[in-house]
């Protein structure tokens, strides 16, 4: 997840420039792969607050259900009806749960 937050994320949301500027792209070697309990893992409040809340204005209202073609395949799913509610991706009728990732996939086209 960290990986592709700085690998794809990042440099569409600031410009690769930017990302490279400060720093924040990937590095081809150097992955650490251990675990150091001494690392203070802590947000701080201007995370919290700024990025979190940036994070949040990309979620959208509804989501498309698209079929293999990226076409429509029936109505879109409404977020707010979605929450505590997972039958949508069982519904038959409106493409399983594969409607609702391929518009995920599909949305911005």
């Amino acid at each position: 997840m960290q990986h592709i937050i700085y690998a794809e994320w990042l440099p569409i949301v600031l410009g690769c420039e930017n990302a490279a500027k400060y720093d924040l792209l990937p590095k081809k070697t150097g992955y650490f792969n251990g675990y150091d309990d001494r690392c203070d893992a802590t947000m701080s409040q201007e995370m919290a607050t700024a990025a979190f809340r940036f994070g949040h204005t990309l979620i959208r209202n509804s989501y498309p259900r698209m079929d293999g073609r990226y076409w429509d395949q029936a109505d879109p799913l409404q977020l707010k009806d979605s929450f505590n509610n997972a039958s949508f991706y069982y519904n038959e009728k409106a493409g399983h749960m594969e409607s609702v990732l391929y518009g995920l996939l599909g949305a911005n086209r």
